[in-house]
């Protein structure tokens, strides 16, 4: 769990670097890697966890899955995957290094 800059509690699922999003099926279908589906099944765990405990302090994360990296899956996959969870973000490593530079470049223009 991390605590965001709004004061607020989200989930964070990290799987390795260079594990793949998706496993070829047939040649117009991917399915989720085995990493992925774990990594999915943890979170809902977690997330339905948060929901019984009803913790003061914790009001309907949200969680993030960070896995693989911009050469283990295809953007528009990842998209399409993702776009039918509610309150689950799945981002590449690669994608995180990005945000986090964009981020320090912002803040640098700010000062």
């Amino acid at each position: 769990m991390l605590k965001r800059h709004d004061g607020f509690w989200d989930l964070v699922e990290l799987k390795g670097p260079n594990e793949n999003l998706f496993d070829k099926r047939t040649k117009n279908r991917n399915k989720p890697n085995v990493k992925l589906s774990e990594a999915m099944g943890q979170v809902f765990t977690y997330l339905h966890s948060c929901d019984l405990l009803g913790l003061n302090n914790i009001l309907k994360p949200k969680a993030l899955i960070v896995i693989g990296k911009d050469t283990t899956d295809k953007p528009e996959e990842r998209r399409i995957f993702t776009s039918h969870l509610n309150n689950i973000e799945l981002i590449t490593y690669t994608d995180l290094y990005n945000r986090g530079r964009k981020l320090l470049e912002y803040i640098g223009k700010v000062k």
